[in-house]
């Protein structure tokens, strides 16, 4: 059996997804064109305090919280602090969730959350944790570091120290100290 077998595949688009939401975060806060990291001296041009925004469609709501946002128009970047998200289905129920303790979302669409990064997929019952996670729009990658660990409901666990997904190719790899175990019940 493959890792697409046991819904692998499926965890690495709803990862997607979170950066679809977090682009639309992106977009209502700034849109330029710059690539960087926030310099440890510069001072934001915008801050909101307890930033809570929700999105709504005929499929239901994306609800987005933040302890922090500020924007760096220089540096082209806008930093969440203690961020949150969550889908909700037209008839209430949580679809998707995750958090981070940072997150950048630069306007080339590229974006990293760093610190307790964590995704999870109610719908296929499966998860996606990480110290760092890094978005990179023009090659459709997402990377992964520090401790990442997928689980998924059926009995899949895989983690290691560093994490590669192509979305477009629908490929992912593992790389350096990789470890996994499967669970597979009497049914199996």
């Amino acid at each position: 059996m493959t890792l697409e077998d046991w819904g692998f595949d499926n965890v690495i688009l709803k990862v997607f997804k979170w950066w679809i939401f977090l682009t639309i975060l992106f977009l209502f806060s700034c849109n330029r064109g710059a690539d960087g990291a926030v310099g440890i001296n510069e001072l934001p041009d915008t801050v909101s305090e307890n930033f809570h925004q929700v999105n709504v469609s005929d499929t239901g709501r994306v609800e987005i919280t933040s302890a922090r946002v500020e924007g760096y128009r220089q540096k082209d970047v806008t930093v969440f602090s203690d961020a949150k998200f969550r889908e909700i289905d037209s008839v209430g129920e949580v679809t998707l969730e995750g958090d981070a303790e940072s997150i950048e979302i630069f306007g080339n669409q590229n974006g990293v959350a760093r610190g307790g990064v964590l995704i999870i997929d109610h719908l296929e019952n499966s998860s996606i944790e990480a110290d760092y996670i890094e978005w990179q729009e023009a090659e459709r990658t997402l990377i992964g570091s520090g401790n990442v660990r997928v689980e998924t409901g059926d009995g899949l666990i895989v983690s290691g120290d560093k994490f590669i997904a192509d979305v477009a190719r629908k490929t992912y790899r593992f790389t350096d100290e990789v470890e996994g175990t499967l669970e597979l019940s009497d049914e199996d």
